[in-house]
């Protein structure tokens, strides 16, 4: 049996085209990266960029209730230094002109204790205080205002972010129980209630902020679909022509003819191709979470509100490994039906792909929505790889992962018997 394994194994290896698109994997993974660390420079993506930290990365700092109040003191000394400020004309007046041409030395600009209070300004407006007109002027002209020096933005970043996140939290919270008032009597009423509840546990308990743009960008990686389809492609392709193979090539004549070989055969097939999906979904993880980490570093694994960026990956790891595994059973299903390569290879892609199309790009409604994220196929490029993803079912509200199993039985099912069932009773024409 080992021996079939890996004869059958090493047939798919053969297939060229899955080499192709590893190599276009690795290649797609240093350009979307590159392009990534271009926008995190630049403050496009993440809470700051990283072109204004002077070469620093945020260190990482337990946020809870219990010391906020000591983290905003250490915010409210920093920004009562008179040093630390200046102003856009005296900046504008220091820059040395190249070609007529100078780059200001921030992307953003901070004002620290002078920064405007949204709130306090938007209560004012509502009460009459100030008029709209004053309102706009307020918040657009901000010409006179002194700003933070950029040779301050590392340290000021490093007192003033942790109390931002914290403050971005509690009013998540207060966002999420509001939109839960306003959907009374539907399923979002108790997913909202069950985001708030993980966050103001989170707010109790403490979470770990800091630097994680790395982890961060190769989770974004697989729950954006990116390049999650390259793997589910090179899965797919690897094993849609398992079956119709030995059809094309007149091979199947011998295999039923010979003692035990049917069942044997199906059976090393379906061993041979596992194997090949887990060496795909472990090698695609490697290539991209180490092509993110050399780009961006490996720091943050510990850092995250609801849940640590190290327990993220080893809680969605071995579902992205089951849900490669799905997907060649089903395009196994597919090859021992179809008997023409082409049309295996069609269809296999076809069933792939489709819940990834409909779930990205076609507006649909319960409980079709529900479905196509418990496929195989979302479960390499579903939302539950960045953030908690949940199912509501009579009011009970349960985390997406724990639906994956359930699920797989039902593929494995079906899928099995029909493979067994097809090749074994298969009858060769003369």
């Amino acid at each position: 049996m080992c021996t079939l394994v890996k004869y059958e194994l090493v047939k798919i290896f053969k297939n060229k085209l899955c080499f192709g698109v590893i190599i276009l994997v690795f290649i797609g993974s240093l350009a979307l990266c590159g392009y990534q660390l271009s926008q995190y420079k630049e403050g496009i993506r993440g809470e700051y960029a990283l072109s204004d930290m002077n070469g620093r990365k945020m260190p990482e700092v337990t946020v809870s209730r219990d010391n906020i109040q000591e983290l905003e003191q250490r915010l409210e000394a920093f920004e009562s230094r008179d040093d630390i400020y200046t102003t856009m004309d005296e900046i504008r007046a220091s820059l040395q002109y190249v070609n007529g041409v100078a780059r200001l030395p921030m992307t953003s600009t901070y004002h620290g204790k002078y920064e405007i209070d949204m709130t306090e300004l938007q209560h004012r407006l509502e009460r009459g205080e100030i008029t709209e007109k004053e309102f706009e002027s307020i918040m657009y002209d901000s010409s006179d205002k002194p700003i933070i020096k950029p040779e301050y933005y590392s340290e000021y970043f490093e007192v003033y972010a942790p109390v931002n996140s914290y403050r971005e939290q509690v009013e998540a919270v207060e966002h999420l129980k509001y939109m839960a008032s306003r959907s009374e009597g539907t399923k979002d009423y108790f997913v909202y209630l069950k985001k708030a509840e993980a966050i103001e546990n989170a707010l109790n308990e403490g979470y770990v902020y800091g630097y994680d743009y790395g982890w961060e960008s190769a989770f974004d990686a697989f729950s954006s679909g990116t390049l999650s389809l390259l793997l589910i492609a090179v899965v797919l392709l690897g094993t849609c022509t398992v079956f119709s193979s030995e059809y094309s090539q007149g091979t199947d004549a011998i295999i039923i003819h010979t003692k035990r070989g049917r069942r044997m055969t199906v059976s090393a097939k379906i061993v041979a191709s596992s194997i090949y999906a887990v060496i795909c979904a472990v090698a695609f993880t490697a290539i991209v979470f180490g092509v993110n980490f050399a780009f961006l570093g490996i720091e943050g694994a510990d850092v995250g509100v609801e849940i640590s960026n190290i327990d993220r990956f080893f809680t969605v790891f071995p579902f992205i490994i089951l849900g490669s595994i799905l997907l060649s059973f089903i395009s196994l299903a597919v090859s021992v039906v179809f008997k023409k390569s082409t049309v295996a290879s069609f269809i296999s892609l076809l069933l792939g792909f489709l819940p990834i199309v409909l779930n990205f790009y076609v507006l649909v409604e319960e409980p079709l929505e529900t479905m196509l994220k418990l496929t195989p196929a979302l479960m390499l490029c579903g939302s539950y790889i960045s953030y908690p993803e949940f199912i509501v079912i009579n009011q009970s509200v349960s985390d997406i992962t724990i639906f994956f199993l359930p699920v797989a039985v039902i593929i494995g099912a079906i899928a099995l018997p029909v493979m067994y069932g097809v090749f074994c009773k298969h009858r060769i024409k003369n």
